[in-house]
């Protein structure tokens, strides 16, 4: 856990956000996914029923051209003119036709072939209509065994396409589809009982049973048919052709027992025919309707999962900028304290930040200038201190104030320090002042019998009364001037305000060399024999004869340095 937290301590202010809204937003993705792919799914069911209710037409179209080919060849063999020949025969051509369309489309979209099995009969059904080797019910009943397979596929798939929008329209679909093969039957059925005059056997039974189917059915088709194809429907009603065709089937249910001496076939044939045609147009209308439901359902899923793409690429850019805000924000702010802060640690304790949110940032922001301006505080009290007022208060802030404990020991310390210096001063003065009066003293002391010296010194080197021989009177001389340079030292010695001042005065002059070498020869030649030490003076030619110096002071860093000379010089050297 301790690795974790300082893996997450060493992310990015960025990365912290991105990995705090990302929870988050991979929740929303996976909902937003999971809704695309149900979605997507509906689509591919969408998708199929539409390419089954576009095979439903192919049958539909091919089941009608089957009860077309059906009542013509039945009708032939009832009335077997060259007229119902040929309308059988064109029929054929018809319904090849259709046949074939619907075997390519089977096959090009890789449907279910077994259905072509049930035609494998027809051709010889066909041939033996032609040559009247069937009888109309047996070839009837052929048809609607065929018929009522392929239906079959059409109510199975209808049944399977479970789509809320169009289950109504699929309803009202196979109830009309119904209604037509009824009505076919019903045709076949009346036309034969038209011809005789009569229902033959167990013909009016079966009409009876034909009729009840057709009405359920047609009933269906009313309860479920969206308004705009009932209001077609009445339309057609209204015409006369389906009125007419529902007054025969009535009038024919009416005199089961009795003469059909109202109507003709042929009459029968034509007004039958053409509601079964006004049925088909209609059969036609409500399969583009649910294809055209179909297409919008899918339209309708494709923009769904579209928005849903564009709002999770939109909600995605917002999260991202908004990270990206955010953090610059934050970024930026901290960025400004960090600055301030840095300033503040080089020592310019003035500085503030000007932050006026409310927020985590804007309420550090109001801690960081009360840290930094107690830190001002503290430095105003610390040159308080420094300037020599002990008397300066300090407020702990608390009992962990180190900070202030510390400010009031070094306080305090100093204060005690600054006593203790005072002291040390004033026994520092006394010492000064005995210091200065002893040099006085020493300054009276010292001058007094040196004055005298060098008065009786030059009395005796001026050999007045003539009892001193040259050597003695050169004696006197050099006493004279080493005492001159004598007293020269001491008063500077002697002089506190030069002792004071870390100086001392240099007096240019033009002096001649020879004048210097004669004044240490007077000194030196009688102290290195006393020593017996050989003392040679030589001099270079380039040595100008006058230079520019202190000759007091030169004589005195020449004599220190013989005089060390001599001294440590062994004998005979």
């Amino acid at each position: 856990m301790a690795k974790k937290g300082l893996f997450f301590s060493r992310l990015t202010l960025k990365t912290k956000l991105v990995v705090l809204v990302a929870g988050p937003f991979l929740v929303l993705l996976y909902f937003s996914l999971d809704k695309i792919r149900r979605e997507q799914e509906q689509i591919r069911h969408v998708e199929s029923v539409y390419d089954q209710q576009v095979q439903i037409e192919h049958i539909s179209r091919l089941i009608h051209e089957l009860q077309k080919e059906r009542d013509f060849a039945i009708n032939y063999l009832l009335n077997p003119l060259y007229v119902s020949q040929v309308q059988f025969e064109n029929q054929i051509l018809q319904t090849d036709s259709v046949y074939q369309n619907y075997k390519k489309y089977m096959k090009e979209e890789q449907g279910d072939t077994n259905s072509f099995k049930l035609f494998s009969n027809l051709p010889n059904t066909r041939a033996e209509i032609t040559w009247s080797y069937q009888s109309h019910s047996d070839v009837e009943q052929y048809f609607n065994g065929l018929i009522q397979q392929l239906s079959g596929v059409v109510v199975r798939v209808s049944r399977e396409a479970k789509i809320p929008q169009t289950r109504d329209e699929m309803v009202a679909y196979s109830a009309l589809f119904q209604t037509k093969e009824y009505l076919g039957r019903i045709r076949n059925k009346v036309n034969e009982a038209f011809i005789y005059g009569r229902f033959q056997g167990l013909g009016y039974g079966q009409f009876s049973g034909y009729k009840g189917a057709f009405e359920s059915s047609l009933n269906e088709f009313l309860k479920y048919a969206p308004p705009e194809l009932k209001k077609k429907f009445e339309m057609e009603f209204s015409g006369g052709t389906i009125i007419n065709t529902l007054e025969m089937i009535d009038y024919c249910f009416e005199n089961k027992d009795d003469r059909l001496v109202n109507y003709t076939a042929e009459n029968w044939w034509l007004s039958v025919t053409g509601a079964i045609n006004s049925l088909h147009e209609l059969e036609v209308s409500i399969s583009a309707s649910i294809k055209g439901t179909l297409a919008e359902e899918k339209k309708r899923l494709n923009s769904e999962v579209q928005e849903l793409y564009i709002t999770l690429g939109g909600v995605l850019t917002s999260l991202l900028l908004l990270v990206l805000l955010i953090s610059n924000s934050i970024t930026k702010r901290l960025g400004h304290i960090r600055n301030v802060a840095n300033e503040i640690a080089e020592g310019k304790t003035s500085k503030r930040l000007e932050e006026q949110s409310d927020d985590a940032i804007g309420m550090l922001s109001k801690k960081f200038n009360e840290l930094a301006a107690n830190a001002d505080e503290i430095a105003k009290i610390a040159h308080k201190i420094g300037e020599g007022n002990y008397d300066v208060q300090i407020e702990l802030r608390s009992e962990e104030d180190a900070l202030g404990k510390a400010l009031t020991n070094m306080r305090d310390e100093l204060s005690t320090s600054q006593q203790a210096l005072n002291n040390k001063i004033q026994e520092l003065k006394d010492a000064y002042r005995y210091k200065s009066a002893f040099l006085a003293n020493m300054s009276h002391e010292l001058r007094t019998p040196l004055n005298s010296l060098l008065i009786l010194a030059e009395l005796l080197s001026e050999n007045k009364d003539g009892n001193l021989n040259q050597e003695q009177i050169d004696s006197a001389k050099t006493i004279v001037r080493s005492g001159r340079n004598l007293l020269q030292l001491i008063n500077d010695i002697l002089d506190l305000s030069k002792i004071e001042a870390g100086r001392m005065s240099v007096n240019l002059e033009e002096v001649e060399v020879k004048e210097i070498v004669e004044d240490l020869n007077d000194v030196f030649v009688p102290f290195s024999k006393t020593k017996k030490v050989n003392y040679e003076f030589t001099c270079e030619p380039n040595v100008p004869a006058i230079i520019v110096t202190d000759k007091n002071r030169l004589e005195q860093v020449l004599k220190n340095l013989l005089s060390n000379a001599v001294k440590f010089t062994p004998e005979g050297g």
